[in-house]
């Protein structure tokens, strides 16, 4: 329990050792295959599913005002990934987990895509959940930054190995199409199996790239889009010592799969929609995983981080779940909290002092 530095890269590696069926972290040997099928069925289906349950991604710029996606009308529930931080309401200081629940529709509301999606919320009748942490009011990324000729060349050489060693021969016909300064003969013939796929992520990697490429086209809905933009996720799982977007995708998995078994108690096979931020991405390849697992990477990935955000939130308030439903009145009030105890057992023993102080970062954008 004592360990207080940040894991690397090679250090999450070899956590995952031989643990084969982690396979969103390393698309190898079979498991290339799965995790191809199951991108294939989110491109035709905008959906996908984990142990009898569907989850529907949707990805957004919070900036923006555009690009809203209708929740279907058989959803069981929707996670928002939706945070505030320092609130003042009534003299006091308030968070997500703390804000009057009539303040926080109100909040939630002043931006037009969450209003739309509280009103179905209100029409229908499934809860919404909420359960995101960030250190401070702004946070940085230091993965990313300004991209050189070298790291647009080395960004796209990623893609190519990606796509030519995961992708099925019609699908690397289609996004041939796409790809840029590259001999069509060439992409079509690439055949490096899986470690094409892990060789690829890592290229790709700590490049501006990611951001003009992927992010700020997630409100678009060509296809090809959202596979720059599923790079980009899987990639982040890769870079374990940027904890504001590896340790979030984490606990945001681990609650948006707490939402799927609370409404699983009423729904045999739900529907569960999560919204969050085009740079979360790698939240999908975290849902298949043991709640067990995400648990460990939570606490121990960053232990730095954790220690600032249970300083910042309690231990209670990060290992729960806040559900908030509207009733025939269609007024929303908050249901009872789903609180993980596992995890909670793990947040308290993180000191409420952090250890030492991490390496300086550049300075970057901020997520909401």
């Amino acid at each position: 329990m004592g360990e207080t530095t940040p894991l690397t890269r090679r250090g999450l590696l070899k956590l995952i050792g031989n643990a084969a069926k982690y396979s969103p972290f390393v698309l190898a040997g079979a498991g290339a295959a799965d995790k191809t099928a199951d991108e294939v069925q989110v491109a035709l289906t905008d959906s996908f599913e984990s142990d009898g349950i569907s989850y529907l991604p949707i990805y957004e710029i919070h900036s923006s005002q555009k690009g809203t996606i209708p929740l279907p009308e058989e959803t069981s529930g929707f996670f928002m990934e939706y945070n505030i931080i320092d609130w003042v309401y009534e003299h006091d200081i308030h968070n997500i987990y703390t804000l009057p629940i009539d303040e926080l529709v109100r909040v939630i509301s002043m931006r037009p895509i969450d209003a739309s999606y509280l009103e179905t919320a209100r029409q229908h009748h499934f809860p919404v959940a909420f359960g995101d942490i960030v250190r401070y009011a702004q946070e940085v990324y230091p993965l990313i930054k300004i991209a050189s000729n070298k790291d647009t060349q080395q960004f796209w050489n990623g893609i190519y190995l990606i796509v030519g060693s995961a992708l099925p021969e019609a699908t690397r016909l289609a996004l041939s199409t796409k790809i840029p300064k590259m001999s069509r003969r060439r992409f079509l013939t690439l055949s490096l199996a899986g470690v094409g796929a892990l060789t690829g992520s890592w290229l790709t990697s700590n490049t501006k790239m990611f951001e003009e490429k992927t992010i700020m086209k997630a409100i678009e809905t060509d296809p090809f889009n959202r596979f720059l933009l599923r790079l980009y996720g899987m990639s982040s799982n890769l870079h374990p010592e940027e904890p504001f977007i590896f340790v979030r995708n984490a606990l945001q998995a681990l609650k948006i799969k707490t939402l799927a078994g609370f409404t699983k108690q009423t729904n045999p096979h739900p529907l569960i929609p999560f919204d969050t931020g085009a740079m979360h991405g790698g939240t999908e390849d975290f849902i298949p995983l043991p709640d067990d697992f995400l648990r460990l990477l939570i606490a121990y990935t960053n232990r730095f981080y954790m220690s600032q955000v249970v300083k910042k939130y309690t231990a209670e308030s990060v290992a729960t779940t806040r559900l908030i439903a509207a009733d025939d009145s269609r007024v929303f009030h908050d249901l009872p909290p789903l609180v993980d105890k596992k995890l909670l057992a793990l947040l308290r023993n993180i000191p409420d002092t952090p250890p030492t102080s991490p390496r300086p970062v550049d300075q970057g954008s901020s997520d909401r």
